[in-house]
Formats: C-alpha cells, sequence, structure tokens
C-alpha cells in the first residue's frame, strides 16, 4: 500500500501545479534571527546550574586568553631591542617571560576548549529534554509526522542534528566571542587611544563599520542557502529510511527503478543546493582571507 500510495502521489504532483506552502520560507540571518536566539535564551539558562557557570568560566578565559595575547605581541619587540642594545640580563628576562607567557597562553586554550564542550553538553541536555518533553506532550509527535507537519520539516533532524548543530556552534564559537567581546573592545580601544589618540580609534571603529556591513550582505544568502541545504539533506535521509521501514513492501510491487529514481531526483537536487551555497560561500571566503 505505501508504494501504492506513492505512485498515486507522484503521478498527481505530475498532473496538479504545485502550491508552496505559506509556512516554508528562507531563514536569513537578521532581527529574525536574534529574536529567534532571544527565545531561545531562557531554555539554555532554565535556572542557575551548570551551563550558566561554565559560561563564566569560558567567558573568563578567553579573557585571559586576550590578555596573555597581548603581552606575547611585545615580546619578539623586546626580545630584538635587547640583541641591538646586547642587554644580556634583558634577554634573559624577555626570554623567560616569553616561555610562560606562551605555556600560559597554550594552557588557557587548552581550557578554553575544554569547558566550551562542556558549556556544548550542558545546553544540548537542556534543550533537548525540553524538546521532548513538548514533543511527545499531547500526541504533537503524531501530529508533525503523520498530520500537519505546521512548517516543521523532518522533526526527527531538528531534534538530534540541528538541535547538536546549534549548540555546538553557540558553546564553541560564538558564547565565548560574544560575551567576551565587550571587555575586548573596551581593552583594546584603551590601548589604541594610548597610542594613537582619538583619530587611531575612530579609524579603526570606522574600518569595522564597514566591515560589519559587508558581511551583513554576504551572510544573509549563505544562511539561506545553508538553510535549504540542511533540509535537503533531511529529505534525502528520510527517503532512505522510508525504503528501510518498507523495503517488504517496495519488494513485494516491483519498485526497486522507482525507488531508484526517487532516490537519485531527491540526491540531485540536494548536490544542486550544495553547489549553490558553495558558490555564494566563495565570496565570503575571499573577504576573511583579505
Amino acid at each position: 500500500m505505501f508504494i501504492f500510495k506513492r505512485y498515486i502521489q507522484v503521478s498527481t504532483m505530475e498532473k496538479e501545479p504545485i502550491v508552496r506552502k505559506k509556512y516554508n520560507r528562507d531563514y536569513t540571518f537578521g532581527w529574525e534571527f536574534f529574536k529567534s536566539l532571544y527565545k531561545l535564551i531562557p531554555y539554555f539558562y532554565p535556572s542557575l546550574e551548570w551551563a550558566f557557570i561554565f559560561t563564566l568560566v569560558v567567558v573568563g578565559f578567553r579573557g585571559l586568553s586576550e590578555f596573555l595575547t597581548n603581552h606575547i605581541g611585545n615580546i619578539p619587540g623586546d626580545m630584538y631591542s635587547a640583541l641591538i642594545d646586547k642587554d644580556k640580563h634583558k634577554f634573559w628576562h624577555t626570554f623567560i617571560n616569553g616561555v610562560i607567557m606562551y605555556v600560559a597562553k597554550c594552557g588557557t586554550l587548552a581550557l578554553i576548549d575544554l569547558t566550551a564542550w562542556f558549556l556544548y553538553i550542558s545546553y544540548r541536555r537542556n534543550l533537548v529534554y525540553l524538546l521532548h518533553k513538548r514533543y511527545f506532550r499531547n500526541n504533537i509527535y503524531y501530529r508533525l509526522n503523520c498530520v500537519n507537519s505546521e512548517g516543521i520539516d523532518n522533526p526527527d533532524q531538528r531534534l538530534t542534528q540541528d538541535v547538536e548543530k546549534i549548540c555546538n556552534l553557540l558553546a564553541t564559537s560564538i558564547i565565548p566571542v560574544t560575551f567576551a567581546a565587550p571587555f575586548v573592545i573596551g581593552y583594546y580601544t584603551w590601548k589604541t587611544w594610548r597610542t594613537a589618540g582619538f583619530q587611531g580609534v575612530g579609524l579603526i571603529y570606522v574600518y569595522f563599520l564597514i566591515g560589519t556591513i559587508v558581511n551583513r550582505f554576504l551572510i544573509i544568502p549563505l544562511t539561506k542557502w545553508s538553510a535549504r541545504v540542511e533540509k535537503s539533506e533531511g529529505d534525502f535521509r528520510y527517503k532512505h529510511v522510508t525504503i528501510r521501514d518498507h523495503a517488504e513492501s517496495s519488494i513485494l510491487y516491483n519498485a526497486e527503478n522507482f525507488e531508484n529514481d526517487e532516490c537519485n531526483r531527491i540526491f540531485s537536487v540536494l548536490l544542486k543546493k550544495q553547489f549553490q551555497n558553495i558558490v555564494w560561500t566563495l565570496s565570503a571566503d575571499c573577504k576573511s582571507h583579505k
């Protein structure tokens, strides 16, 4: 019956025009992203528990890493100065300080990675438990999979892969940088003002403002195409899951050729979207490697 329904579905799709669901839309990086992220914050931090503690620790280590980086940057200059002046005492003093700074920097980076992974585990635990609670309440899992998806395609992918990716990205890349950014910006603004004055600080801020605007227009299509690729990945995986679950029905109806064509068609859509995503990624890569 499954294969018979699939034949009817395909033949109907060929005769009737495809109507785009009102829920189907492209995802972009903008105000909606920040609104959604703001709504998710209470789920990542339901209380003052491990996620909150690890966030404070990773931000502290991040600040220490920036402090060490600033001092390490002065070591080559001090070393050249000691060699030019032939100051043996200054040379060994700079050398020992440099060794200590580099060891401390390596240890700090390792602690940042370790704490970030602990934060990732805390994020994923909090979010998955909450989503499971809502997914299996009032038969929602049945309604989404069998009745009306409400625009949530491949809910299994959202609960597994998507949650894992957002928790990983937030914990290891975004949160440590974002939360430490105000302190880092303030520190380097003060250092720049001491050496270059108000004009130097103004030029630096103008440069970063222009870079932010350019990145804003580059990220919008990247976000859209990344979402399309993820959706196509879910469709391709789901197709193979249905073949696995209905293999007996498929062999009874001699549907090997039909399933082969369908898998190739869905996979072709996935490859096309991946190609388009790679093309848009090229512009962002050129900007980041300047």
